[in-house]
């Protein structure tokens, strides 16, 4: 902050950093968003999604993200950037790359460039280089560096760095490759489900190395691909390579990620899952559709084509659990395709018929049929889905008897399809095979995940985190000015189970500065725990470890929040599963998809089973089996519900249980008024703060002392500088500890007697994120009051990158004010919801919206201590005031006309009961609400602002007031007559 105060062009100032102090952990909320996250980060305002360009340098997470800086809906795509030295607690920082010239940011990586291989270095130091998607009809890939740790980014000048003329080209994550000594970048090919891999020796010219994919979930798009190596947990120093994807159709209904085990050999990626085929009983082979046609079976129609084909068709999601290299596919020119399939005669000489079967769920009309006699005795038909699953039909009472199989497509709708494989005629069934897809969160609010890189060896861990909503209801989340957030950042590695390696993930540990009082309850039945919990003040914000022993074939859990409003988490032993369900979580019918129990695996469990949840104001992220089952939800519950119950089965005991109430990573906001000095003082050089907050203001520096002269009502402290130079502080509020309101209002009285021509004062405040806002006389008598962003550069931009001239040629005043035996009065606030700067100059105000600020000048949570100083000369201040809040134009006239006088008690707002009802009929309404409330009804041609009008004698009204109007809108409420 050195910098603002070399800057001549700022002048002199009176300056005080005013702020509150964060006492303790705890739940901070501001008026209006009951649902902000505490311990997650969501930006101050606007649309959020995909993490972007994750990577350490210097000291610094960067959390880049797909960022809208113009409001709540998904455009204008930007790389939003925030920062942060623990992972826990963030600094938003402006948009680092924004929308321009028609091309959407959307997501991509960074990395820093040590080697500079790109040639974008400095003075020795690496740049770091971000690679991402621009959208602009086509999907391509582009890249931009930057020389000031991602404060701010160059486009490369011959972007795009790759184009393939498509408009399903997305998200490359790009990491070195130590072995082949090149850049390996990792994009999707979203609508043919794969991803693609390229090489470049410095992020400019790229070179194709291999595919990967289709595999895996078959349905959804491919977005946000990664590719990393983790270390298998207490194997030594055995490693993996894990691919992970993010598709549209996870287990949850909706998004989630994939993943994929196997190895990467600089060139190619290689599942190692992708050759597990089990062995099928011994039987009779009907077909298994490998040859380059049908064979003897013969079609008709022209859905079936000449053979079977290698899975799906180019337009067609993926298809997936077939045998072998193809299978019978109907999609052949889409689902208004239709036909037949017939096979040759056959005896049927085993009990069962089995077969895999896929596509539409339509019988009759997308199935296969079992024909005996010219009749169908048996058919099937699949369940909207490309997956093809195995099935069978016991045909022992048609033993010895001929018979035919014919494969039907006459839907010409939806899932107007059927796919079909490998006839095997068998005593034995073959049994369905579980979906072999690896998921990395079976919740449903986790997507769009990716990794951090170049986090130093010294560490080592593999970071990761996620978008935290499903693609489903993300346009009805209940949350304003904001939209969006993301997970709790994890560690990654992986860990052997019965059923194979699987990915564990833990809350990173930085996470523990949050916790503060600790509740602890030795082992003992559920029962004994459960009561213990109910005479404990559960917090509202947790963490919980607890370990489970539940009896065989059982089920035991925990229930957050009241016994009417709460999130379930049951694991039952019978099935291995572990489910959340959020039905009656609180505000659950803003969107039907949002309500719902979710499922999840849980390996080796045992008797016993560990939960580690984590409860923030509206979300729960359960991580338990050693980290290899995951469930991440949304929850929207009241701003008063908490609390934590347990259930289950009798017999049920509790192992272990420890629970700690988690702190806000946001400074607390504070309101009313935040400071007041009168400098009534009869001896100069210290200055209560008498609104009660304690911010004792100090005479400091190397400026004469103030002098105690009269003011406009009592004492004023005069400051004189007497000579130009270096500023030097004058009278300082230290700032350690505090912090700046979001919205705020600043009132004082000032006399200016002299000065030189220069800048005569200027009041300012200040934190180390190096934001400040002031006002300043300037040398033609115009008053300018200011709200800037020194974070976009290494040095302060200057006060006219967000002018605010209050007083020009076009009217004010300009009166000569030196001096000038008059008391003026200024006032200023701040609207942050609004974006709005207001000044008052002797009662005259003018007004300017914020147009400089990617969403509004934002505030540490430390501010740094300043002081009053002046022009070389003299300016004598009193009556110095600092609200939290926007104030209104009365409440600054106020001010202004009442020096030294509290603001008055402002009115009550109006009760409006929930239940007031409107019915029109013609040009009449009738307006009912309950009775016995004593309050009268008020009408309005508008809302906001409104020019509110009572109605004669509602007051004495009991329940109803028929009104009539001839516009097409009227709004009503209920207030004190």
């Amino acid at each position: 902050m050195t910098s603002l105060l070399k800057k001549k062009t700022r002048g002199a100032f009176i300056l005080g950093a005013l702020l509150l102090a964060v006492v303790g952990p705890g739940f901070v909320r501001a008026a209006g968003e009951p649902y902000r996250p505490q311990f997650h980060f969501t930006p101050e305002r606007n649309w959020l999604n995909d993490p972007n360009g994750l990577v350490y340098y210097k000291g610094e997470y960067h959390l880049f993200f797909q960022y809208n800086p113009y409001g709540i809906g998904g455009a204008y795509k930007s790389w939003g950037h925030a920062v942060s030295r623990d992972l826990v607690r963030w600094e938003e920082l402006p948009v680092a790359i924004p929308y321009a010239d028609g091309i959407e940011i959307f997501s991509g990586s960074a990395v820093i460039d040590w080697n500079n291989t790109s040639g974008f270095g400095v003075d020795g130091e690496p740049p770091m280089v971000a690679i991402y998607t621009g959208a602009h009809g086509v999907q391509d890939q582009r890249i931009a560096y930057s020389n000031d740790r991602g404060r701010t980014f160059t486009n490369y000048s011959g972007n795009p760095v790759i184009d393939i003329g498509s408009n399903d080209f997305r998200d490359p994550k790009v990491f070195w490759h130590q072995p082949t000594g090149k850049w390996v970048m990792i994009v999707a090919l979203s609508g043919l489900h794969k991803v693609r891999l390229y090489s470049s020796p410095n992020l400019k010219n790229w070179t194709q190395l291999s595919e990967f994919g289709p595999a895996g979930a078959g349905t959804g798009a491919w977005e946000c691909p990664d590719l990393f190596q983790l270390p298998v947990q207490d194997e030594g120093g055995a490693r993996k390579w894990v691919l992970t994807v993010g598709v549209n159709g996870a287990p949850s209904g909706g998004t989630g990620a994939q993943y994929f085990i196997g190895e990467f050999n600089g060139t190619t990626f290689v599942d190692d899952a992708a050759g597990d085929v089990p062995p099928l009983p011994a039987g009779t082979l009907i077909a298994d559709f490998e040859g380059s046609n049908y064979g003897g079976w013969t079609t008709t129609g022209t859905a079936f084509g000449g053979g079977a084909v290698a899975g799906a068709f180019g337009n067609q999601n993926p298809v997936t659990g077939y045998r072998g290299a193809k299978c019978v596919n109907s999609y052949l020119g889409g689902d208004g395709s239709t036909g037949t399939l017939t096979s040759p005669a056959f005896a049927l000489t085993k009990r069962y018929l089995n077969f895999l079967i896929g596509g539409g769920n339509h019988p009759g009309q997308t199935c296969v049929n079992l024909i005996v006699n010219g009749n169908v005795v048996r058919t099937a038909t699949g369940a909207d889905n490309e997956r093809l699953n195995w099935t069978h039909w016991d045909v022992s009472q048609y033993a010895g008897m001929n018979a035919t199989l014919r494969v039907v497509d006459s839907h010409t709708g939806g899932w107007g399809h059927v796919n079909v494989d490998h006839f095997l005629l068998s005593d034995d069934i073959v049994p369905s095979e579980a979906d072999s897809t690896l998921w990395m969160d079976y919740g449903p609010d986790n997507y769009a995940a990716v990794s951090w890189s170049d986090i130093p060896e010294g560490d080592g861990r593999r970071l990761w985190i996620g978008w935290m909503v499903d693609l489903r209801y993300v346009g009805s989340i209940p949350t304003t000015p904001w939209l969006g957030g993301m997970t709790l950042p994890r560690e990654l590695v992986l860990k052997r189970t019965s059923a194979g390696l699987r990915v564990a993930q833990r809350p990173v540990e930085e996470l523990r500065s949050l916790r503060s009082t600790r509740f602890t309850h030795p082992s003992g039945s559920l029962a004994e725990v459960d009561a213990w919990l109910a005479n404990q003040d559960v917090p509202k914000l947790f963490e919980c470890i607890i370990e489970l022993e539940v009896p065989v074939g059982e089920s035991a859990g925990l229930r957050i929040g009241t016994t009417t409003e709460n999130t379930k988490v049951t694991w039952n032993r019978a099935t291995s599963s572990l489910a959340v369900d959020r039905t009656q979580s609180g505000n659950v019918g803003f969107n039907g998809s949002f309500p719902g129990v979710y499922s999840a695996p849980v390996h080796d469990a045992g008797d016993r089973l560990k939960l580690h949840l984590l409860v923030d104001a509206a979300s729960l992220e359960v991580f338990s089996a050693d980290g290899t089952t995951t469930l991440s939800n949304l929850i929207f519950p009241a701003a008063a519900t908490k609390g934590l119950q347990l259930f289950g089965a009798p017999g049920t005991r509790v192992t272990a249980f420890d629970l700690w109430e988690l702190g806000s990573i946001h400074p607390a906001k504070p309101d009313g008024l935040l400071g007041h000095w009168a400098f009534d003082e009869a001896v100069p050089g210290t200055y209560a703060d008498s609104s009660g907050n304690g911010h004792i203001m100090s005479a400091t520096g190397g400026l004469p002392a103030p002098a105690v002269v009269p003011g406009v009502r009592g004492n004023a402290a005069e400051i004189r500088r007497v000579e130009a130079g270096p500023q030097t502080t004058s009278l300082l509020v230290p700032a350690a500890g505090t912090l700046m309101p979001d919205s705020f209002t600043v009132s004082y009285h000032f006399n200016p007697k002299a000065n030189d021509n220069a800048k005569l004062s200027q009041i300012r405040w200040e934190t180390s994120a190096g934001l400040a806002w002031g006002f300043e006389l300037l040398q033609d008598r115009k008053m300018n009051f200011y709200v800037f962003d020194a974070r976009t550069a290494n040095d302060v931009q200057s006060a006219s990158a967000l002018p605010f001239e209050a007083f020009n040629a076009s009217g004010g005043t300009a009166d000569n004010i030196d001096n000038d035996p008059t008391w003026h009065h200024v006032a200023a606030s701040y609207d942050s919801l609004g974006g709005k700067l207001t000044l008052y100059l002797d009662g005259v105000k003018s007004e300017k919206a914020v147009t400089g600020l990617l969403g509004g000048p934002r505030y540490g949570s430390t501010g740094i201590g300043g002081g009053i100083r002046s022009g070389s000369g003299l300016t004598i201040y009193d009556d110095l005031r600092i609200y939290g809040r926007r104030l209104t134009d009365s409440e600054v006239a106020h001010l202004r006309l009442n020096p030294g006088v509290s603001l008055p008690e402002p009115e009550p707002d109006p009760v409006v009961p929930p239940s007031l009802r409107i019915e029109r009929y013609g040009s009449s309404m009738i307006v009912s609400w309950p009775a016995g409330t004593g309050l009268a009804l008020w009408q309005s041609t508008a809302l906001d602002p409104g020019d509110w009008v009572k109605i004669p004698n509602s007051e004495n009204l009991t329940s109803h007031a028929t009104v009539t109007s001839e516009g097409n809108k009227m709004f009503f409420r209920l207030g004190p007559p």
